[in-house]
């Protein structure tokens, strides 16, 4: 079954969560993205230093626009990063997008989530960025007249399918200071190890999750903590995660990332695109190669109001605290076969107000 996870139904905990039958073949799809998805995490991450969000789906997507307009050694070494899986309906589902800009490039197609633009039209790509993330400002692209451009962007905004209840929102410290906390409790899916503490919170846009990982301990140094990101560790907690009470403490947030795409793509073997004699001929008069290549990403965790009868009753004996008050990751999946749209490494949580709620 080739299934759309726009249709599913999102009543109650989504039909396609983990006990969902998940077919030999979504499994094995899974399996490729997040072979190729822990290879950009660990890049991406580095040695945890600052805030990262990367979407190995996005950067899935933008792959393929380029396999399209590659020939030669250049296709094949995308076609061998790609392993054969399709990202499309998962970004679909999670509004990511993906864009490739040559000088002369036919017109983006309106609407699609992947698009061939020229970088002719003045503010063109720009006016795109903007489109794919709602509030964006100043992320300028280098590139030449001559070479391609290869985008992928997307606004994340996680609405929990039982909402966090911002009279329960309070300050809580990360770090030596102070930072808005959401507070929920009840049952969630949960898994822990000596290392880590794993939760799965539900989220409202039906067949998504937020899969948050928090280090057991504190005192633990965070380069231990990204060791245990791995495809082994995650494969042993879609297995093992249970629904049990949990008391959650979150921080709230609005984080935004413009990550060097390049780099990140040399770590499952896509070298040739950047270089020149790339060979990307479909798109340009002459021979071209990629210049500049980034993804754009913002992320957004916050609270609603819930009315009154709504909030779930708090648990009285949760099994489980799960406090993320130090740098922690998470995870935007399809849960029932643990494929990862997007991942964040949050070091220092940010929040800032809407411009719509700012002003007097």
């Amino acid at each position: 079954s080739n299934m759309d996870i726009r249709n599913s139904s999102g009543l109650g905990l989504n039909d396609r969560s983990s006990s969902a039958r998940v077919t030999p073949a979504e499994e094995k799809a899974a399996t490729a993205l997040n072979t190729f998805a822990f290879k950009l995490i660990g890049s991406a991450f580095g040695e945890g230093k600052t805030n990262v969000i990367i979407s190995p789906t996005g950067a899935a997507l933008a792959l393929r626009l380029l396999e399209e307009a590659a020939e030669g050694p250049t296709q094949v070494e995308i076609k061998n990063a790609l392993r054969g899986f399709r990202a499309d309906k998962l970004a679909a589902t999670t509004g990511l997008r993906a864009s490739l800009w040559s000088q002369d490039g036919a017109p983006g197609q309106e609407g699609r989530p992947a698009t061939v633009g020229s970088l002719k039209s003045e503010g063109a790509l720009e006016k795109w960025l903007e489109e794919s993330v709602p509030g964006l400002e100043g992320v300028r692209l280098q590139t030449s007249q001559e070479n391609l451009a290869l985008l992928s962007a997307g606004r994340l905004q996680l609405k929990p399918q039982r909402p966090f209840d911002q009279t329960l929102t309070k300050p809580t410290l990360f770090g030596g200071s102070e930072h808005p906390f959401l507070h929920g409790s009840g049952a969630y899916r949960a898994f822990v190890t000596k290392a880590v503490q794993v939760v799965e919170i539900p989220l409202a846009e039906a067949g998504l999750a937020l899969r948050v990982v928090v280090p057991a301990d504190e005192r633990v140094p965070i380069k231990s903590f990204l060791k245990e990101l791995s495809e082994k560790n995650w494969s042993l907690w879609q297995r093992s995660l249970i629904e049990q009470q949990v008391d959650l403490a979150l921080p709230k947030m609005r984080l935004r990332s413009s990550l060097e795409l390049a780099p990140v793509l040399e770590k499952v073997g896509v070298k040739k695109a950047f270089l020149s004699g790339a060979g990307l001929k479909k798109l340009a008069n002459a021979p071209a190669h990629v210049e500049g290549a980034k993804q754009v990403l913002q992320l957004e965790l916050g609270d609603a109001k819930v009315e009154e009868g709504m909030a779930p009753a708090p648990a009285t004996t949760a099994n489980l605290k799960v406090i993320a008050n130090r740098p922690f990751a998470l995870f935007l999946i399809e849960p029932a076969t643990g494929s990862i749209a997007a991942a964040a490494l949050v070091v220092k949580p940010e929040w800032s107000e809407p411009e719509a709620q700012r002003q007097p």
